[in-house]
């Protein structure tokens, strides 16, 4: 009886994964709760999903029971205190109970690299999507676990797959896009090179947590379908793969804190899809004791603020059952227990780690960032340089000289090494073409640290540098534990490995500046905590207060040889530890040196984008335009030179209406990691061929967007009127023109599709088994790798459906003049779409068509099948 309602209730729940077996099932009554949250606007009733038993570990498995039962015997021998204790952090750690053997779980931010000290920087997870590769990013997952597990941690706050909704995402180039089914395959293949290594994967953020504006307070409102069908996929696929954690988000779904809601934590994760691990809030994402951990909240991070001494009130006035405690840290044990953290664990042995700064990183690094690049544009085969005919190159642009290597926020990696596009392209093409260089239009908050010989520590000192005094404390009290002379603010002092400069200290530098030109300065602080600058004692910039890393500036007239009084002041927190004082000097003529270079070369390559810092953790953009006067400066040099090529920086889509039709040539380079530089010259050189395709779709204008009218949303609530139309499945509807479709992607080489064949003789709509073949064969004259994409699409559907659907993809590299025969087998994932009314998947009796391509709009071959 028991395995029969497994069945049952996996079926009900099934989302669309490869390889989970369909079973069709009888409608699920709905039922409304009358549970209502204090002090909340809004009172909206959470739907409660009956009939679903909870899912325990198999008895009938040995190794189950054998662990279950070791933590049994741990649990009884806690005091409730004990308890509590384990599932309130302390920073970035559970709470170890050490008479019993039971240590701390220790955690790092991800999800694109390990954020604590010098560690790889890969691409971003937009550009890992842009591969179309899991297997590759499995590799980043082993990577990643290696990194952490050499500094003691066991836990990575990564994969985020939450979906690109709009462009304006500040966080939208973590995560792999806009489409499910992709961020599904990405997403487990990532998981399982994590937990392989010994180290916790943690999926996040559930659930509907794409905007960072009002992130906190924000009622993201979605039907049943759209959070099945779109937006719940991954985590299924997450859980499938062996995640052990999910993660929370910080907004409301449907009128409740996820970390308060029942639906998403007890019914939907724990009930419907059988997850046995534990749920960990977002870093002050917990809003109450009893509704959170009523509603199936385990972890309350960073610290117990309600899951401490509240929660063991809690238990004894009988708000929370004991039980409830015992389930939470049973499940924060199992998951240690699966990485060898619980006494009398067995756990299989994994190889010993590479290092942050082994070559074997760096490469994958690489790897990732030339096959993630996506050639968007290329007329007349400007790419790859011609080194035969082409003798002079003008780089220009704000990226060519500086590595846009990540964003921001608390995804950002702080690189051992960084590769900038032209230390790589003068290496490679040394002694064999001129290199013009110029800027142009720096991005607004891009600086160069202020050198040394600008400061002197005191008036009419012979020295250089600033007077510098560190305090053991964040607010600059009582006598510095060490003065001397810096050269300049310019401090990761994360990777400086002294104890004294790791953490809650602050710095006071003082003495003046001696401006070289006359002219209005921009003076750019960036920090991680907080900075003020002072000039002639006038308060200049203050963000005096814990931050991620920020950027801020303010504009001055200066007069060249006057000496003024500068101070700053920072102070550090916690985690990074970032002060750099920098500017732009002024430069009149810019532009115009800009404009001379390109007129002077054979080609013209510029570098543009948004830069490291536009988009981050915490703000969102508030529009679609490159910085100002970037898109001028790419106007101007495409018209000055005829053979222009632009690499773009970017983890969102940017508008491209003013200079597209003047570039023939473009490379979107995302955020390539700290090998990006080498990766983008081994493209433009041909030493590689670009295969990325794109993940999400570049829009023309933000009022195209299935978005548009609903984002960011009104008194506090943003509504997901699109439903299950997001991104091309809208953008198909609408007939919508685009700069460049979903799964678009140009290579050195050509590509050509034949002989199509689909069986489906066996199939029905109870059971679909559909086999689909075809010949893929290299057309051109290099070695170069395809992505095929295989859409699905209903003919008459009852209900509203897309015109088609990513369900299989598969990239093959292949030799001039190779075939292959590209093989997919569909089963009712394929087919099936989510039925809210009886809370089941569903395959239609209908015909349904096969397409495959190059792209959601480049469909190469297709046939009608019957389902019936």
């Amino acid at each position: 009886m028991k395995q029969s309602i497994f069945n049952v209730m996996r079926a009900a729940a099934g989302l669309l994964v490869a390889g989970v077996v369909f079973i069709s099932t009888s409608a699920r009554a709905v039922v409304v709760s009358n549970h209502l949250y204090p002090n909340r606007r809004s009172v909206t009733p959470e739907i409660t999903l009956m009939s679903l038993p909870s899912m325990s570990p198999s008895v009938a498995n040995p190794v189950d029971r054998i662990r279950e039962n070791r933590i049994t015997a741990l649990i009884k021998k806690m005091s409730l205190e004990e308890k509590v204790s384990m599932i309130g952090g302390t920073g970035f750690t559970t709470t170890p109970i050490s008479r019993l053997g039971i240590p701390a779980l220790t955690m790092t931010d991800g999800p694109i690299g390990v954020r604590n000290g010098p560690q790889t920087a890969f691409p971003a997870g937009i550009a890992m999507a842009a591969t179309f590769d899991p297997a590759l990013i499995g590799q980043v997952g082993v990577a990643m676990a290696d990194e952490a597990r050499l500094i003691g941690k066991k836990m990575l706050l990564g994969p985020c797959v939450g979906l690109s909704r709009e462009p304006f995402g500040g966080r939208n180039f973590e995560s792999f896009g806009e489409d499910p089914f992709l961020t599904s395959r990405v997403a487990e293949s990532y998981v399982k090179g994590v937990q392989g290594q010994g180290v916790l994967a943690s999926v996040k953020h559930f659930a509907l947590n794409d905007q960072e504006y009002e992130r906190m307070t924000i009622d993201s409102h979605a039907d049943l379908r759209t959070m099945f069908e779109i937006h719940f996929p991954a985590y299924r696929a997450a859980v499938d793969a062996g995640s052990w954690t999910v993660m929370t988000s910080y907004n409301l779904v449907n009128g409740h804190h996820a970390t308060e809601s029942d639906f998403l934590q007890n019914q939907v994760l724990k009930k419907m899809w059988g997850f046995q691990g534990f749920v960990v809030s977002d870093w002050e994402a917990t809003h109450s004791t009893v509704a959170a951990a009523n509603a199936g909240l385990d972890v309350e991070m960073p610290y117990g603020t309600h899951f401490g001494s509240g929660l063991v009130r809690a238990v004894r006035r009988g708000q929370v059952s004991e039980a409830t405690v015992n389930d939470k840290v049973r499940r924060l044990m199992r998951a240690m227990d699966a990485i060898g953290l619980i006494p009398g664990s067995t756990v299989p042995s994994v190889p010993n780690p590479l290092g942050p700064d082994s070559i074997e990183h760096a490469n994958l690094a690489r790897k990732i960032a030339e096959d993630s690049a996506v050639l968007l544009k290329n007329e007349n085969g400007l790419l790859p340089l011609d080194l035969g005919r082409v003798k002079t190159i003008a780089l220009i642009g704000p990226s060519f000289a500086k590595a846009r290597v990540n964003a921001g926020g608390s995804s950002k990696v702080i690189p051992h090494h960084v590769v900038t596009p032209l230390a790589a392209i003068e290496k490679l093409l040394k002694g064999r073409v001129r290199i013009l260089k110029a800027v142009g239009v720096p991005l607004p908050d891009d600086s160069d640290a202020i050198p040394t010989e600008i400061f002197q520590p005191a008036m009419n000192s012979p020295d250089h540098g600033l007077s510098a005094e560190y305090f053991a404390n964040k607010n600059l009290s009582g006598s510095p534990f060490m003065t001397r002379v810096d050269p300049n603010i310019d401090f990761n002092f994360t990777t400086l490995k002294d104890p004294r400069l790791s953490e809650n200290f602050s710095v006071r530098w003082t003495g003046y500046m001696t401006a070289p030109v006359d002219g209005l300065y921009k003076i750019i602080s960036t920090s991680d905590d907080g900075i003020r600058v002072y000039l002639n004692d006038q308060p200049l910039i203050e963000n005096w207060a814990d931050h991620e890393g920020a950027i801020d500036s303010k504009e001055i007239v200066l007069n060249a040889g006057q000496v003024y009084k500068i101070k700053v002041e920072y102070y550090q927190a916690g985690e990074a530890a970032r002060a750099l004082l920098g500017w732009q000097i002024p430069a009149a003529n810019a532009m115009q040196d800009a404009v001379n270079a390109a007129s002077a070369a054979d080609v013209a390559i510029v570098f543009s984008g948004l830069g490291n810092d536009v988009e981050g953790e915490g703000v969102d953009r508030l529009t679609m335009d490159l910085p100002p006067g970037q898109s001028d400066l790419i106007n101007r040099i495409a018209r000055a030179n005829p053979n222009t090529v632009l690499i773009l920086n970017s983890g969102n889509p940017v508008t491209m209406t003013d200079w597209l039709p003047e570039v023939p040539s473009l490379l979107q380079a995302w955020y390539p990691g700290e090998e990006g530089g080498a990766a983008i010259a081994n493209i433009l050189t041909g030493v590689a061929n670009p295969s990325g395709k794109l993940p999400v779709s570049l829009l023309k204008r933000w009022e195209d967007s299935p978005a548009y009218g609903n984002y960011p949303g009104v008194n506090g609530v943003v509504n997901y009127a699109e439903g299950i139309f997001l991104g091309y499945r809208y953008y198909d509807r609408a007939k919508t023109v685009l700069n460049f479709p979903f799964g678009h992607g140009l290579s050195y080489t050509t590509f050509s599709y034949s002989n199509l064949v689909i069986n489906s003789n066996q199939s029905s709509a109870k059971a679909p088994q559909v086999i689909v073949e075809f010949t893929l064969t290299n057309t051109g004259s290099r070695v170069g790798a395809e992505v095929a994409q295989l859409y699905v699409a209903e003919r008459a559907p009852p209900q509203p459906r897309p015109v088609r659907e990513l369900k299989g993809f598969q990239k093959v590299t292949l030799q001039p003049g190779e075939s292959r025969r590209v093989k997919f087998k569909l089963d009712a994932n394929a087919f099936a779409y989510f039925n809210a009314q009886k809370m089941s998947w569903a395959v239609p009796q209908d015909t349904y068509r096969i397409d495959i391509g190059s792209s959601s709009r480049d469909i190469r071959l297709g046939q009608v099948i019957q389902l019936k």
